[in-house]
């Protein structure tokens, strides 16, 4: 089968990042690094104002921006300008985030980028659900290698880190090598190394053409 020597290694990294806790720990306490250069506090509504050129650790994530808002009782951070979110190999930019510790949910806007050693994810805004498992893009996104030319954009895109599937919609396409791809849906289960084509599907592998307007399942 013609997908079989294209494997989607990139739910690896998927299931890596979002299975990593990169967002979510159970440390509850904000620790300031050196670098902050004021912290203001409102008594009346419990909130600490953080400036200049902020750095801190929260819920085992070091964490870097321009100016912060932490609600220690509700555990809320909103990050602004140039926040980075820094765990391991693991490392998000964004230019603004909502990071609510109980209710395990996160939301980046403005040039998001997810990167590890081997792959990145790019969108204008992307969710983080914890408690049920699952990450979102629905602002047009890209996932490509950092090592490699392996490469898929589309306008959604969901991540299931606990089931290690994911899909994407709308306008989907892949690349790697001499494979090239577009279809409306693409469903990946990697512990099954199976995925589904939903709606018109054109496979592309050196002088094979494929046109396909049905569901088509590949291992």
């Amino acid at each position: 089968m013609i997908l079989q020597k294209h494997k989607f290694k990139l739910a690896l990294f998927f299931s890596a990042f979002f299975l990593s806790g990169v967002l979510f720990s159970q440390n509850k306490i904000l620790e300031l690094l050196p670098g902050t250069e004021k912290v203001i506090f409102n008594k009346k509504s419990g909130k600490h104002r953080l400036i200049g050129s902020v750095s801190f650790i929260y819920q085992g994530n070091t964490m870097y921006c321009d100016s912060a808002h932490y609600q220690e009782k509700e555990k809320i951070v909103y990050a602004y300008g140039n926040v980075q979110i820094r765990k391991k190999d693991i490392n998000i930019f964004c230019d603004s985030l909502y990071y609510n510790g109980s209710e395990k949910y996160a939301k980046l806007w403005g040039h998001v980028r997810v990167r590890d050693q081997e792959y990145k994810i790019t969108s204008e805004s992307m969710e983080y659900d914890s408690k049920n498992s699952k990450a979102i893009f629905r602002n047009q996104g890209q996932v490509e290698s950092i090592i490699s030319n392996e490469k898929i954009t589309s306008k959604v895109g969901y991540f299931f880190p606990k089931t290690g599937s994911f899909f994407f919609s709308q306008k989907v396409t892949y690349r790697k090598n001499d494979l090239s791809m577009t279809t409306d849906t693409l469903q990946f289960s990697y512990e099954k190394q199976t995925a589904y084509f939903f709606g018109p599907t054109k496979i592309i592998n050196d002088s094979i053409n494929i046109l396909q307007k049905r569901i088509i399942p590949c291992k």
